[in-house]
């Protein structure tokens, strides 16, 4: 595939219903995002969020004066009905309690530690309501390990709060796919939050790990629409971002559109 050109890809539904059985397996075997609590480091900070499923921390403390500050990694995982055990990239937003008359989070910032993202500029990434799509080069970095590290969130919690993973605004789904470009959403059982000082989301104070936990969440019927590369080549176009295709099959260059930001970035760990 000529550097600069994007699979295009058709779509195949594939309807599932994910059950509390389902949910309670260990690891979760179907695609999952996670966040993961880990406190600062100065080196190796991509490589300090490589953890498996079983190591994930979904809680912190919180504090007025600014002292529980974090990193919060966020993980990406493929299963079923993916048998590849690849990932290749992954979409979602993100949401959290602002810091503000009510002590929360105050996010300070975001490293991208794949190889390229396609961040939302209103709300404007890491902001709570933001989305991202996030790649990596699938020829050289094709991932392959339990979980995959696509980057981290640095913030500070000033009070009781919550950080969640969401579907990606701009189109209303999270999903992965591996280094064959084919994707799978991922549902909301199955899309992890921490929590900072005890505070509840989904009835849950410690945060959940969407990797090998029993979700909270109501068990949802979810289409998992697979998308099968076609042999045809289209030049990276605002039309292909418009339509939610994710460019899993870029290798270079640098796209943009009036939605979304293309950004490369070395991986800084």
């Amino acid at each position: 595939m000529r550097a600069g050109f994007l699979a295009l890809p058709a779509l195949v539904s594939l309807t599932i219903v994910l059950s509390s059985s389902l949910a309670a397996a260990t690891p979760i075997d179907y695609p999952a995002l996670m966040l993961h609590v880990t406190a600062p480091v100065a080196k190796n900070v991509c490589q300090n969020g490589q953890v498996s499923c079983d190591q994930i921390v979904t809680a912190g403390t919180s504090n007025p004066d600014g002292s529980s500050s974090y990193f919060v990694y966020l993980l990406a995982k493929s299963g079923l009905p993916d048998t590849s055990g690849t990932l290749g990239g992954l979409q979602c937003g993100i949401a959290f309690d602002r810091h503000g008359a009510t002590p929360g989070i105050r996010m300070w910032g975001w490293t991208n530690c794949a190889t390229l993202q396609f961040a939302s500029l209103t709300p404007a990434w890491p902001d709570s309501g933001s989305g991202n799509l996030i790649t990596w080069d699938a020829w050289n970095r094709c991932q392959s390990g339990e979980t995959a590290v696509a980057g981290f969130f640095y913030l500070s919690a000033y009070g009781p709060s919550n950080v969640w993973l969401t579907p990606r605004p701009v189109d209303g789904i999270a999903k992965t796919a591996n280094c064959g470009s084919v994707e799978f959403p991922v549902g909301p059982s199955l899309l992890g939050f921490v929590s900072f000082g005890g505070a509840s989301h989904a009835g849950d104070t410690d945060g959940f790990n969407s990797c090998d936990e029993i979700s909270p969440y109501p068990p949802p019927t979810i289409d998992l629409s697979i998308a099968q590369p076609l042999n045809q080549e289209v030049i990276a176009d605002t039309t292909c971002w418009s339509t939610g295709t994710l460019p899993w099959s870029s290798r270079s260059g640098n796209p943009t559109s009036s939605d979304t930001t293309a950004e490369s970035m070395a991986a800084p760990g």
